[in-house]
This record gives structure tokens, C-alpha cells and sequence, in this order.
């Protein structure tokens, strides 16, 4: 039973670290995008 915690820790903080990355990634995104368009906009 006591080599199962180890395990069940580990995919649980997995499954809430995941998530984080992949908000941060899309949140770093859509910032790049919009610096890109601003950029764009402004050059004309």
C-alpha cells in the first residue's frame, strides 16, 4: 500500500502542474501575438 503514495503524489501533481504550464504557454502566446499585431498596426 505504501508504494502506491509515492505514485498517486506524483500524478496528482503532475495533473495540477500540467494545466499551469499549458495556460502560462498559451498566455505567452496570445502576449506575443498581440505585441506582433500592435507592432504591425503601428508601423503603418
Amino acid at each position: 500500500m505504501n508504494t502506491t503514495l509515492p505514485d498517486c503524489g506524483m500524478m496528482g501533481a503532475m495533473g495540477w502542474i500540467m494545466p499551469v504550464i499549458g495556460i502560462a504557454l498559451l498566455l505567452l502566446l496570445v502576449l506575443g501575438i498581440a505585441c506582433l499585431v500592435k507592432y504591425l498596426l503601428s508601423s503603418k
